[in-house]
């Protein structure tokens, strides 16, 4: 992010990020959050690190793009064990959140406001970028992903978790929370925007989930044994490396 952008929040969070509703806000405050979409997510994540343990580095310097109130710290401490964590969010209302969670952890996290799509981050000294529900928020997706493409060290890895079209346009999404209009994507259209950045993959580094919190009917026609109403999956997991 340039100087000028730095100096002028407003533009910035204009141009590069919707503000989120004042109940979005309340929700990711709250255990539903961290139970039922955080720790799903990073619980798929770790399932798809454990099929391929050699590409966890040791000692990792992370990003936490995107990092809200910092509830993936202690997620990113015990999974990568890494050597310190840089938090970074748009919202200046996350930052002294996030600087709270930081001292609950033993490791070093710096924590610093900003936009993910102009990261102030030199080239090739990211290991490792967690990005959990921070892509689907952002008006110019491809951006976010070239940054996280320049700042990882060769072989470095992208841990992605996204809401997916489907869950974004339900209607109790559209009404309770604040998404940019005209950006969000299938599954398949998340991995295909990460192919073309330039990050590769293989199939058993990808999930597609349906949790029932994210369906129309909150899974209530799967647990009376009806068929499923849903026709896509309402949320990726990924992980992905430099090509």
């Amino acid at each position: 992010m340039n100087d000028a952008a730095c100096k002028n929040g407003a533009l910035v969070s204009q141009q590069t990020w919707v503000k989120e509703s004042r109940f979005g806000n309340w929700f990711q405050a709250t255990g539903m959050w961290t139970g039922y979409v955080l720790n799903e997510a990073t619980s798929d994540l770790a399932d798809l690190l454990a099929k391929h343990p050699r590409l966890t580095p040791q000692k990792p310097v992370v990003l936490d793009a995107g990092c809200g109130e910092g509830a993936g710290f202690t997620f990113i401490e015990t999974l990568l064990d890494p050597a310190r964590i840089v938090a970074i969010d748009i919202d200046p209302q996350m930052i002294p959140r996030a600087q709270s969670e930081a001292g609950k952890v033993k490791v070093p996290v710096e924590v610093r406001q900003g936009s993910v799509q102009q990261l102030t981050i030199a080239s090739e000294t990211i290991d490792v970028v967690f990005c959990h529900q921070t892509v689907h928020h952002l008006n110019d997706q491809p951006a976010a992903l070239r940054e996280f493409y320049r700042v990882l060290k060769p072989g470095g890895l992208l841990l992605m978790a996204e809401s997916c079209r489907t869950f974004i346009h339900s209607l109790p999404v559209r009404l309770l929370f604040r998404h940019p209009e005209g950006v969000q994507k299938t599954a398949d259209e998340y991995l295909d925007l990460v192919t073309r950045i330039g990050f590769t993959f293989s199939n058993d580094q990808v999930a597609r989930p349906y949790p029932f919190w994210s369906l129309p009917d909150f899974g209530f026609r799967e647990w009376a044994g009806l068929k499923p109403s849903h026709k896509e999956a309402t949320q990726v997991r990924l992980i992905a490396q430099l090509g």
